[in-house]
């Protein structure tokens, strides 16, 4: 048992306004700390047994009877009645017997007891007395806000208080108006500052400003508008805490997720966890809906810098997860709405396959060099967003070289398409980035020369998902469309064996197909009516379809 972790967690020896702190941070802890000790405590016969087994019991069951907050928490404070009750083996205590007539052990629990009642910050408490302590200290917040006192550290320990009774339904609209009070004391010390700056300082303002310096010192975090112990919960979106602030004012979220981007990300989780737990193909039309109807989008209409810290996001979210959910929920959330996500240095882009990679690379490693991984993101995430391009990219390609032959297609213009292609299988400037060409322009070689094989063609398909395109599934599907458009009029079933091939994710025996290969698929067939016989598409739309409903059963 970690005996001296449990006591630092009940902050031993530390002032109360440190010991609710750790109390916050070190709740599971706690909980998981008792738990096991009640166990222990069960598995032994007698009290004395206890004792001997585990000698620092006592002590620790005392500190935590004498802990001025942890019965505030109903979950802590049953657990450690139970461990009072089971160490001292208070069960097997003769019944009518006085208080004198009980054994040492029975003495003590009731003793502990005791002081976990009376050391309590909350004992009393009704209802009506915790309603009126909100209220005063509503009051006293917009008296602090007025007069110019309140410091963002006393918001926090007031959070900290919130969070901890938040089981008390009175805590409630407290927690909203700490929320309240923080930003106006963020917007109220961003003006002032602003206003400070602009006006000129004399020689003779030494005293002034050395009190400025101190009032300053006091909002040095006023950034921070949330406490951590508030805020990791939120974004974990803990049950409590997240149908609170579900019911915020779109103002109220909206302004606070000018200083707490994590929100945005929280927000963006649950839109994509609600989204990915669909199992089944969502028309096009149905995800706009959605994606219209969320709090997201939402803001977009009120707050248009959101757009961007959303796509910085996204970026960031699709390249730690590499989950093409998240692509396919980004694309529709930008084709859902009329706001422009592109970043400053990205409009400009040439769509039509002219010096691209100058204009990436001048965005990548134009910003500063701590952020050239998020901005190569942002940069690729941007590029495939808009499938067009890449199917325009690999069109051309694809029909380059099988006018040229197999033999004699390489020059300078198919370098550059395939150079472009291939850092959008793997974003990189090293390497690997070279080692992922040689290996895309052997395989196309070797594809154009089994062109007139739909065996051999399929046997190329197969497994290139993950060994020439690097499981990029748009450039894979782009890609292979290009190529079946090109093919000879082969029968519907070799089509389909093909497409199959190139959305099967291994070369095992039993290969798996790429799920959201199929539903990237459906999305872009408004690209491959424009260059693919409608007869075939359909063919290949409806055993997509029956591959879907096959998935989902077997799932």
């Amino acid at each position: 048992m970690e005996w001296d972790h449990f006591r630092q967690a009940l902050g031993q020896g530390q002032p109360d306004r440190i010991k609710l702190k750790l109390l916050l941070d070190n709740a599971a802890f706690i909980i998981d700390f008792l738990s096991r000790l009640l166990e222990l405590c069960r598995q032994c016969q007698t009290h004395e047994e206890i004792v001997a087994l585990y000698p620092q019991a006592s002590q620790a069951l005392t500190l935590a009877s004498d802990h001025p907050y942890l019965a505030a928490r109903p979950d802590i404070a049953r657990l450690l009645v139970s461990c009072l009750l089971e160490y001292s083996k208070f069960q097997y205590a003769e019944e009518g017997n006085t208080l004198q007539q009980h054994g040492p052990s029975i003495s003590w629990c009731i003793a502990r007891l005791r002081r976990l009642i009376n050391n309590s910050s909350t004992r009393g408490d009704s209802k009506e007395m915790i309603e009126r302590k909100v209220a005063k200290i509503s009051q006293k917040l917009d008296d602090g806000l007025s007069s110019g006192n309140l410091q963002m550290a006393r918001i926090h320990e007031l959070f900290d208080m919130a969070l901890f009774l938040i089981h008390e339904k009175p805590i409630i609209p407290l927690i909203q108006k700490l929320t309240e009070s923080a930003i106006r004391l963020h917007e109220r010390n961003s003006r002032r500052r602003h206003w400070e700056a602009l006006t000129p300082c004399s020689d003779n303002d030494d005293d002034q400003d050395d009190d400025g310096r101190l009032f300053q010192n006091a909002d040095d975090d006023d950034t921070m508008l949330l406490p951590p112990s508030f805020l990791n919960r939120l974004c974990e979106h803990d049950d409590t805490l997240w149908n609170l602030y579900c019911n915020w004012s779109p103002d109220l979220k909206f302004r606070l997720w000018k200083h707490h981007p994590e929100i945005i990300r929280a927000e963006l989780m649950q839109l994509l966890h609600n989204y990915a737990s669909q199992t089944t193909y969502v028309a096009n039309a149905d995800i706009d809906l959605y994606m219209i109807d969320s709090e997201v989008v939402a803001a977009l209409a009120h707050e248009p810098p959101v757009s961007q810290v959303v796509f910085k996001i996204m970026a960031e979210l699709l390249l730690e997860y590499g989950d093409w959910r998240i692509y396919r929920a980004w694309r529709h959330l930008v084709t859902a709405t009329a706001y422009q996500f592109v970043p400053a240095g990205l409009e400009e882009i040439d769509k039509s396959d002219g010096d691209i990679k100058t204009t990436l690379s001048n965005y990548i490693y134009g910003g500063p060099i701590h952020e050239i991984r998020v901005l190569r993101g942002q940069a690729w995430l941007w590029i495939l967003v808009h499938p067009e391009w890449v199917f325009q990219w690999t069109q051309a390609l694809v029909n380059q070289c099988y006018d040229r032959g197999s033999t004699h297609f390489w020059n300078k213009d198919v370098e550059k398409r395939i150079g472009i292609l291939c850092w959008l299988l793997y974003p990189s400037d090293d390497d690997r980035l070279t080692d992922t060409l040689e290996r895309f322009r052997s395989w196309l070689q070797h594809t154009l020369q089994d062109a007139h094989s739909a065996t051999r063609m399929s046997d190329a398909f197969y497994g290139s998902l993950e060994e020439i395109f690097c499981g990029n599934v748009i450039v894979a599907l782009c890609m292979t469309m290009s190529i079946l458009v090109r093919l000879p009029a082969w029968s519907n079933q070799e089509y389909v064996n093909m497409l199959d091939s190139a959305l099967s994710i291994s070369r095992s025996e039993t290969p798996r197909p790429c799920k959201s290969g199929y539903f990237l698929f459906l999305d872009m067939v408004p690209l491959w009516k424009k260059s693919f016989p409608s007869s075939t598409l359909q063919v290949l739309v409806d055993h997509v379809d029956t591959t879907i409903v096959q998935q989902h059963t077997h799932s």
